[in-house]
């Protein structure tokens, strides 16, 4: 009887929860691209992109911190900021979860369907006072097309759509130490030239003003692209407004790493990866392209 009881009882919540998400993504809706439309978006108005994941909202509204970047009042700011600047030059993104999780696996789908009940409400009344109720966003996913999903289709059909972003253009990584967009791959081959500035992997916010200087300093028309947490969310925004366009691609490069093995959430030789155990050690860089490519540290 006990145990019909508590399964009774689960199913119960179940339904409770289930009845509960549809509520808040009817009322509580975004309107989210695909990363399809998202793609297309950039390819057709040369836009800039600043993108939000779970753990930028969190910082954003001083609910969560990243093992990466401390919570701090100015990134707060900041991240408020880039919803007052989306415009058809700044294309701000969101997470396509939350409005379905259908093409997700099931550890996926529990996450996101009880991170949209725990948070959306609370998020889209932030959202919607900042940048108005009218703001189209795109999907923040779009540089995450491997992981999570219950086929390998999508990754198969982005990655190459991602690729024409940047193909033969001049490009300026902005990255965080042990990132190393590209090293031991051929996802920016196709790029014309590569030059890098180093920022710190943890934290870079507390030196964003160096960071802007940076890039300042040694910019010359290049396509920016930033691997940067928080701060890249943040720099995409603030080189838009100078008129330059930046892409935060986030974790890209890892992603198309374990696309390529087919071996999701394993550490990558020699790159900073924060999503997996033992993933923030790296060593020494001695590729003598790579190192040439760097103009810059901060």
């Amino acid at each position: 009887m006990k145990k019909l009881k508590g399964y009774l009882l689960d199913i119960w919540y179940r339904l409770c929860d289930a009845y509960q998400l549809r509520k808040i993504r009817k009322e509580y809706a975004l309107n989210i691209m695909t990363s399809e439309e998202t793609i297309s978006y950039i390819k057709q108005h040369n836009c800039s992109i600043a993108r939000y994941g779970d753990g930028d909202l969190g910082l954003m509204l001083k609910t969560g911190a990243e093992g990466y970047q401390d919570i701090s009042d100015a990134l707060s700011e900041a991240l408020r900021d880039v919803f007052r600047n989306a415009s058809q030059d700044l294309l701000v993104c969101m997470p396509y979860p939350m409005i379905s999780t259908r093409k997700f696996l099931k550890h996926g789908k529990r996450f996101w369907n009880g991170w949209a009940i725990q948070n959306q409400k609370t998020i889209v009344t932030e959202i919607r006072q900042l940048a108005g109720n009218e703001c189209v966003f795109g999907d923040s996913f779009v540089s995450r097309p491997y992981t999570g999903y219950k086929s390998i289709k999508r990754a198969d059909k982005l990655f190459p759509q991602l690729k024409q972003l940047w193909d033969d253009k001049d490009v300026l990584f902005v990255e965080g130490e042990g990132t190393r967009l590209g090293l031991g791959n051929d996802l920016f081959d196709n790029t014309k030239s590569i030059k890098r500035i180093i920022a710190p992997a943890e934290n870079a916010f507390d030196v964003y003003d160096a960071i802007v200087e940076a890039v300042m300093s040694v910019w010359s028309g290049e396509l920016v692209m930033i691997a940067l947490g928080p701060t890249a969310t943040v720099l995409a925004c603030d080189l838009s407004k100078r008129g330059i366009q930046a892409l935060d691609v986030g974790h890209i490069d890892i992603q198309y790493e374990w696309y390529l093995t087919g071996e999701p959430y394993k550490p990558v030789a020699n790159k900073y990866v924060n999503e997996t155990i033992g993933g923030t050690s790296f060593d020494v860089c001695e590729n003598q392209q790579y190192l040439s490519q760097i103009v810059a540290k901060v």
